[in-house]
């Protein structure tokens, strides 16, 4: 299983004005997604030249138009104050963290855009950890909680069919979501 990694990096939003967007303008700007602006008076005080483009109409809604570092949690586009929540949820994660609890929150169908603190404690209680493979897992929990009777065990009784036993634990007790690179993030099915 792979050590604690530092905290990933800050959740980025680039927050725009949708009705400038949908006239075929983009200002906005790059903010740090939990001090976005979530009002539109706030958006024209922190945007440089913004202004120019609401002199014919005041357009009443922003939105996260892009936005990085959120590691799958969020994608696509979103209201800034969802951005901003979701931010401070995930602040303590490391990057790894958050691509598996992107993968959690798929295979829960969990939406991102309703996560809450007790989502994340499901996922905390949920997540077991990186592995190199299903497999590597397996033994690990057989170390665990057989070690010294399977290491006491006379050949042929100690040898373990490795790849059948991986399939029955997984097919009943554990999911996985292989990352980048072929290693595996693995939870217990809830």
């Amino acid at each position: 299983m792979s050590e604690q990694c530092a905290v990933g990096a800050v959740p980025r939003v680039w927050v725009g004005c949708l009705g400038c967007y949908n006239d075929g303008f983009l200002p906005g700007a790059w903010f740090t997604a939990t001090t976005a602006p979530t009002d539109m008076t706030t958006f024209n005080q922190q945007v440089r030249d913004v202004g120019r483009y609401h002199q014919v109409d005041e357009h009443e809604e922003i939105w996260c138009l892009d936005h990085e570092h959120f590691d799958g949690v969020l994608t696509g586009e979103f209201a800034p104050a969802t951005g901003a929540r979701v931010a401070a949820l995930i602040a303590d994660l490391a990057t790894e963290q958050r691509h598996a609890l992107a993968a959690w929150i798929t295979h829960t169908d969990t939406t991102a855009t309703t996560l809450t603190d007790t989502h994340i404690q499901q996922w905390r209680q949920g997540y077991i950890g990186l592995f190199d493979s299903e497999e590597a897992f397996a033994r690990d929990q057989a170390d665990e909680e057989h070690g010294k009777a399977l290491a006491a065990m006379p050949w042929p009784f100690g040898h373990i069919d490795w790849p059948a036993a991986t399939t029955d634990l997984f097919s009943t007790r554990y999911w996985s979501h292989r990352v980048v690179g072929g290693a595996v993030d693995v939870f217990h099915e809830q």
